[in-house]
């Protein structure tokens, strides 16, 4: 029996700061999660180098 349900799955994505769009067949669109984290940490390390 599967443990996680669609509701659960939903809260999952809730818990997240930023919503991620889990298509129906439940298919990450990973080269835009990776493109979207790669900004983030680029964003991040500009701030870290201005503290500097």
């Amino acid at each position: 029996s599967k443990t996680t349900t669609k509701s659960q799955k939903k809260n999952t994505v809730a818990n997240l700061k930023e919503p991620i769009n889990v298509p129906d067949n439940n298919q990450l669109d990973v080269p835009a999660l990776e493109a979207s984290v790669k900004c983030k940490n680029i964003i991040a390390l500009k701030v870290i180098a201005k503290r500097k």
